[in-house]
């Protein structure tokens, strides 16, 4: 099973892209109480690593191989919470049968997942991925240590927890 579809990209969806990007930036520009002080290098910096990373993902065979290995562990975990679930809520949580329910088969992923990295954070994992894409970022984009932290951690835990 592939994860990552090898389509043409055409003229049309770059150009939907780069109108939706615009537009949030725009967003954020206009709604910003202090337009001065935005420092657009790291804004152009975030941007420019971002599409790094996803012409890696996209067109590096070796990032690409990794990255579907990691789909496909996080597409076990979600089978074996669906199999949870079939478990606990017996045919309520069947899709075929009733379609998606939110509370029978989507809520016990989400609880899975945090329970997960809650498990991985009483262990000292979390700290270590996130003290290093914490580095990572705060050199390439010239952040502060707090700032970069912050948005670190969010990947992996709430906006409360970060």
């Amino acid at each position: 099973m592939e994860l990552i579809p090898h389509q043409g990209i055409s003229i049309v969806s770059i150009l939907r892209g780069i109108i939706g990007l615009s537009s949030i930036i725009l967003i954020a520009y206009l709604l910003s109480n202090n337009k001065r002080n935005i420092d657009w290098k790291t804004i152009i910096i975030g941007i420019s690593s971002q599409f790094v990373i996803a012409i890696a993902v996209l067109k590096v065979d070796f990032v690409r191989i990794i990255f579907e290995k990691l789909g496909q562990g996080f597409l076990a975990i979600v089978t074996y919470t669906n199999q949870g679930s079939r478990i606990l809520f017996g045919e309520l949580a069947d899709s075929s049968k009733y379609g998606e329910i939110f509370i029978f088969q989507v809520l016990p992923v989400i609880i899975f997942f945090s329970s997960l990295i809650a498990a991985t954070y009483h262990l000292g994992v979390i700290q270590i991925i996130i003290k290093n894409i914490a580095k990572v970022m705060e050199k390439t984009m010239k952040t502060s240590g707090a700032e970069t932290l912050s948005i670190s951690a969010n990947i992996f835990v709430g906006q409360v927890e970060a």
